[in-house]
């Protein structure tokens, strides 16, 4: 009998998330296969690419491969945003790719460090054995067993595995389609309604998307076709100018764009990244950034628990509390950026999160002057928490503030322990990065310190 090929991991879906999961875990030593449905180039939604995603991929090595694709730089945008039009620059900012040269890109820079890629190919059947799972992979025009350790879902909304997801706050749909020969320049608009977002793609053509209230657009739906409510929302929005109105478009299509994260727990030897992990809302502009977070922080899982065993638990506990902090984080960013629009329908209220006129949405933290000497904060005491470190979580002595809960581990690539063993130790803050310094004193996990020791 021909023997079962093992593998550390099997990772169901070779988007942004699968790809770079399957990278990392190969950086890492460890043997993963790559199983996609469908061939390369395919088209896919989210075309716009983060300042923050373009630096999670330069620390995979692979940034100039993404440079040499030279994808148009996204540093201007036009805004109507519960004002009038204007136009924004954005001093950080990303590229607006072509999702089918991108997605390839990421996997052929993944099978380049020795991840094994099946394409086309689908999970058939999946059994748990006492470590791990026994699968059935449809290969081409053949079915193939493979074990594996651990199995990953990567699919996106498809979610392959179909773990248990719990939907977080109001639920919104996107309809969209492409339309031929639009001037070249993204814009965002808000209407009573919704809002609408609109992206230059590849060959001359532009994609709008329209984001409505998931009851609302069944309510559309009911009265008129989704092509006529789709179309009555963009010459609404006035995201087209005048002599754009009359353009014919594509296809029109509708999808789930309602933010939503996996409940926990999840059966043994299975996790999630990606959209299959956590979907957050749209309006965050950041689904491709999170995807890819996503991936790293699972590499580094998957590698303590193949390899550090003692630490497994707790890195599981890391990667779901990373998990909710990251919804969190991206839920307050939407909130207030739905608050900014200063629009009072139900549309609005629902995503706000608070009422309208006491949200200060452009209120950022003041600049702060750093004093001389640190030393911890009063109200700061020491545990033992899990920390992500270069290749694997790992429990390490964490400073946490018992009156709001905030922690840290380290401060400018040092664990905080060693910078201060005592209670007493005072630190120049000349020798630490300022933005950090100001972070934790923010925080309240450091103060000021009146003078160094003689």
């Amino acid at each position: 009998m021909t023997a079962r090929p093992h593998y550390d991991l099997v990772i169901l879906g070779a988007g942004p998330a699968g790809s770079v999961l399957g990278l990392r875990c190969a950086q890492l030593g460890l043997r993963s296969l790559i199983v996609e449905r469908e061939p390369f180039p395919r088209p896919r939604l989210g075309e716009s690419i983060s300042a923050g995603c373009l630096q999670q991929l330069q620390s995979l090595g692979i940034g100039e491969a993404i440079a040499a694709l030279r994808f148009p730089v996204a540093d201007e945008i036009g805004i109507r945003w519960g004002s009038e039009w204007q136009t924004r620059h954005d001093p950080y900012p990303g590229l607006l790719v072509d999702r089918g040269a991108f997605d390839a890109l990421l996997l052929r820079m993944a099978q380049a460090h020795g991840a094994e890629v099946w394409q086309p190919a689908r999970l058939l059947h999946r059994s748990q054995m006492e470590q791990g799972w026994r699968l059935r992979l449809g290969h081409d025009t053949t079915q193939r067993d493979v074990q594996c350790r651990w199995l990953i879902d990567a699919s996106g909304r498809q979610r392959a595995l179909r773990l248990p997801l719990r939907h977080v706050g109001a639920s919104t749909w996107a309809m969209h389609a492409e339309w031929p020969q639009l001037p070249p320049s993204p814009r965002l608009a808000a209407t009573a309604q919704g809002w609408l977002w609109r992206v230059p793609l590849p060959a001359g053509m532009s994609r709008i998307f329209v984001f409505k209230d998931a009851t609302e657009l069944r309510r559309q739906r009911a009265a008129s076709s989704l092509a006529a409510a789709y179309r009555q929302a963009v010459v609404d929005s006035e995201i087209l100018d005048q002599g754009e109105i009359s353009a014919d478009h594509g296809r029109v299509l509708a999808v789930d764009a309602s933010a939503a994260q996996i409940d926990w727990p999840l059966p043994d030897g299975l996790l999630a990244v990606g959209d299959a992990a956590l979907q957050i809302d749209p309006l965050a502009a950041s689904g491709v950034q999170v995807a890819i977070q996503t991936a790293l922080l699972a590499a580094l899982v998957l590698n303590t628990a193949l390899h550090y065993s003692a630490d497994r638990n707790a890195a599981l506990a890391f990667y779901q509390q990373a998990l909710c902090d990251t919804a969190n984080r991206h839920r307050r960013f939407a909130q207030q950026h739905y608050a900014a629009a200063g629009i009072s329908s139900a549309f609005w209220r629902d995503r706000s999160g608070t009422e309208l006129e006491t949200q200060d949405t452009h209120a950022a933290a003041s600049p702060l002057e750093l004093p001389r000497w640190l030393q911890l904060g009063e109200t700061t005491h020491w545990e033992d928490a899990p920390c992500a470190l270069t290749d694997r979580i790992a429990l390490r002595p964490t400073l946490v503030c018992t009156d709001n809960g905030q922690r840290a581990a380290f401060l400018g690539g040092r664990l905080l322990r060693d910078l201060f063993p005592l209670a007493g130790t005072k630190v120049p803050s000349t020798q630490l990065p300022g933005e950090a310094v100001a972070n934790l004193l923010r925080s309240g996990l450091l103060r000021s310190a009146l003078a160094g020791a003689d």
